[in-house]
């Protein structure tokens, strides 16, 4: 089992507050708290807190500064994603992608060049299905696309 600790998200107050005064001193405390628990990854997601990739970095040298872990991206944005593996000191988890063929074709190539696992949603452009038929078959459109590809 890997566990990925998720409370370093823009969606938290104290996070919001601390990535607006860039005060590390919050994401270092969250970022040991969830290593002591015994995270694999450590889950870094601004969320819709800011639109700025300095942010979105500067939260993630924060935590790497703490801890040893290594990060879990966490963001929909390709430009921050690519510009976050960039400088992750170990290698990374991206969170997520989805079945949706040009997600498939952005983030499969960033994870090989990066030598990062991957999470795979099985989600495609009409959302989550329903039906457990269709998730399995957007699980194996991943896991596919995955091998084909390299990873």
């Amino acid at each position: 089992m890997i566990l990925i600790g998720e409370r370093i998200n823009g969606g938290f107050k104290d996070i919001k507050q601390a990535v607006e005064k860039k005060d590390k001193t919050v994401l270092e405390k969250w970022a040991q708290t969830q290593a002591e628990a015994g995270a694999n990854y450590i889950d870094v997601n601004i969320g819709a807190i800011s639109n700025k990739i300095e942010d979105f970095l500067w939260m993630i040298e924060s935590v790497q500064a703490a801890v040893s872990t290594p990060i879990s991206i966490d963001c929909n944005k390709i430009s921050f994603l690519k510009e976050a593996l960039k400088i992750c000191e170990k290698e990374p988890l991206i969170n997520s992608t989805t079945a949706h063929d040009e997600r498939l074709e952005q983030i499969i190539p960033l994870a090989i060049e990066h030598k990062a696992s991957l999470i795979g949603v099985c989600m495609d452009e009409k959302g989550s299905p329903q039906d457990v038929n269709r998730r399995v078959e957007l699980a194996a459109k991943i896991f596919t696309a995955a091998i084909e590809k390299g990873l």
